[in-house]
């Protein structure tokens, strides 16, 4: 892997090798963060195939105007630099102005691989603590048809247990970069970064 030089850090971080291997190692750590999520995706799918709408032509989550921490833009940022064949694609693109999110294009996601970790979460069954109880949700599409209370365990991700994993590695990416780990950016801000 290359840092690409969009990347808007620090020339202290640049010229810094380790520093550079320590922006690496968060992103990996961002890596190993999604993987729970690909999990109870498959399990999901696998379990509830007939209920489930996200597919391409279903853009209901794709709003303009959702953050997400510099973490997640800088890592998409990353590997989108490092894959060629899309960011010449991206290369040029005007982000729509309209409500849907700017890398919505014919309906489908252009960043898709490499969309933040919130993207990647809509549509599932999520549960979250909520004083003391549990509380569970799931995108109103996705659960047509099914009985909630009925939902397998492992099709359900605990986003308490990864937010709190994401705000830890973000903060690690500010120490390493000087960004502020409470900034939150747009879509926009990955714009910036890939053009």
């Amino acid at each position: 892997m290359t840092l690409l030089p969009f990347f808007m850090i620090s020339e202290r971080v640049l010229r810094d090798k380790s520093a550079c291997r320590s922006m690496l190692y968060a992103f990996s750590l961002y890596d190993k963060l999604m993987a729970p999520i690909d999990r109870v995706w498959a399990s999901f799918r696998q379990n509830y195939r007939d209920h489930i709408s996200c597919r391409p032509g279903c853009s209901s989550c794709c709003e303009k105007g959702i953050t997400f921490f510099p973490l997640e833009v800088y890592w998409a940022a990353h590997n989108i630099g490092n894959d060629r064949p899309l960011a010449s694609r991206l290369a040029g693109l005007k982000l729509s102005q309209d409500s849907a999110c700017g890398f919505l294009l014919d309906e489908k996601c252009a960043i898709y691989p490499y969309r933040p970790m919130l993207c990647r979460t809509f549509g599932l069954p999520v549960m979250y603590m909520e004083g003391s109880r549990y509380l569970f949700d799931i995108c109103c599409k996705n659960r047509e048809g099914m009985d909630i209370d009925e939902l397998k365990l492992e099709c359900v991700l605990n986003m308490d247990s990864l937010n709190s994993r994401l705000v830890s590695i973000n903060r690690i990416f500010s120490e390493i970069t000087g960004i502020d780990s409470s900034a939150r950016y747009t879509m926009q801000k990955l714009h910036e970064l890939i053009k």
